[in-house]
């Protein structure tokens, strides 16, 4: 997965440093911090989970907290948008952590072009199998390989909607 260290990245890093625990006190896991330009207007997104998932509320409050703390920090050196939201059905895979949470789900997976060059496809869809810090298992037509996440350009989970449908549908209304 990249690591580049751009300024963009550095400023993102900075926020997950400065938020990440006073939100994690709140019961919240911040899973990323993105920090980017949007039509026109910076954004800082805080992608935020928990157990049984984030709320409205637990949004709102993410969003309070970090605002109050970003701005006494003053580490963004402009004017940005705050945003604070779960990271959704397609969630982003970018950290060990990350993996390690959805052992047995389907994932969308693109690989660095440089990682097996000749490999055919590079955007491919499997279960993700065992992760640590080095790398994460994945089982693709009836077969399991590991690969280093130095290897993985982006990855996502990739739910099959319908089956999702019906496990949720029996939990009642949302």
């Amino acid at each position: 997965m990249e690591t580049r260290k751009t300024p963009d990245s550095q400023i993102a890093a900075k926020v997950e440093q400065l938020v990440a625990g006073p939100l994690a006190r709140e019961g919240l896991d911040l899973m990323d911090v993105e920090y980017r330009m949007e039509e026109g207007v910076w954004i800082v997104r805080l992608l935020l989970d928990k157990p049984g998932g984030v709320n409205l509320d637990d949004c709102g409050r993410a969003s309070r907290l970090a605002g109050g703390i970003l701005e006494e920090a003053d580490v963004i050196p402009h004017a940005f948008n705050l945003e604070a939201s779960s990271p959704g059905l397609f969630r982003p895979l970018r950290k060990p952590r990350d993996f390690t949470q959805v052992v047995g789900r389907p994932a969308k997976i693109k690989l660095e072009h440089a990682f097996m060059p000749g490999r055919k496809p590079r955007v491919f869809r499997a279960v993700i199998g065992k992760a640590d810090d080095t790398g994460v298992e994945i089982e693709m037509d009836g077969r399991r390989e590991t690969l280093p996440y130095t290897a993985i350009k982006t990855a996502k989970l990739d739910p099959d909607l319908k089956t999702e449908a019906k496990a949720h549908s029996s939990a009642g209304p949302v």
